[in-house]
């Protein structure tokens, strides 16, 4: 469909890919308005696909090719091979993409648009940041690179990042928040923040809210809320 409502404070929803579904249609239901849109897009087709910034979705296909994608400009930018699928390949393990991206690509955020419409060329200023791996660590790349780029730390298990003030933050499954410092090709993440771990909490977030940046704990039932 051409010009789609689009509602800047409320994100689309992509449904998961019908199985032996050959119409290449991807189904998005948008919050704002209650409504479903059908996009024909071959190019998710067979693909698995994790929403990012600026509207792109980073998708990853049968031959493990990881690309960012545009499904209203159709623009599509072909990422590095994912290291850890190449090394598990080389030792003979079996990889299903299904599961690979479930176990293995965790999040995506990028630091700005990666197309420049003024120069209409992929900007290569942008930074394409990703929790992967099954220890949930830190990498990334730019367009044109050719290999994702692991982030020094001493911590892993990352279970959030986000761009907040031209500067990459994570937190990781203890709540400890972490800032990525990345000059040119080299990257370490310091931790900035150390959070009192509470047992009850089965997630965490980073979310920009007003200007600031809040550390958002999703608690398992509801106990702390009931009277006493």
């Amino acid at each position: 469909m051409e010009n789609p409502p689009l509602s800047p404070t409320c994100p689309w929803l992509l449904l998961a890919e019908e199985k032996e579904q050959k119409s290449h249609t991807r189904v998005f239901y948008n919050l704002f308005d209650d409504e479903f849109y059908n996009f024909k897009l071959p190019e998710l087709a067979g693909k698995i696909c994790i929403g990012t910034s600026f509207r792109w979705l980073l998708s990853v296909g049968t031959d493990f090719q990881m690309n960012l994608f545009h499904p209203l400009s159709k623009h599509q930018l072909s990422l590095p091979p994912h290291p850890y699928v190449w090394e598990g390949c080389n030792r003979n393990f079996e990889l299903d993409p299904i599961d690979y991206s479930d176990i293995f690509l965790y999040k995506c955020v990028l630091s700005r648009n990666p197309w420049n419409s003024v120069t209409h060329e992929y900007d290569r200023d942008c930074i394409i940041m990703v929790v992967h791996t099954n220890y949930k660590t830190l990498a990334f790349t730019r367009p044109g690179y050719k290999a994702w780029i692991d982030i020094k730390c001493d911590s892993r298990n990352f279970y959030d990042i986000t761009f907040y003030k031209d500067k990459f933050y994570a937190v990781n499954n203890h709540g400890d928040v972490f800032v990525c410092h990345i000059e040119d090709d080299i990257a370490f993440a310091e931790r900035i923040a150390i959070y009192k771990e509470n047992e009850d909490y089965i997630h965490k977030y980073l979310v920009e809210s007003s200007g600031d940046l809040l550390l958002v704990s999703r608690i398992q039932g509801g106990t702390h809320y009931q009277d006493n």
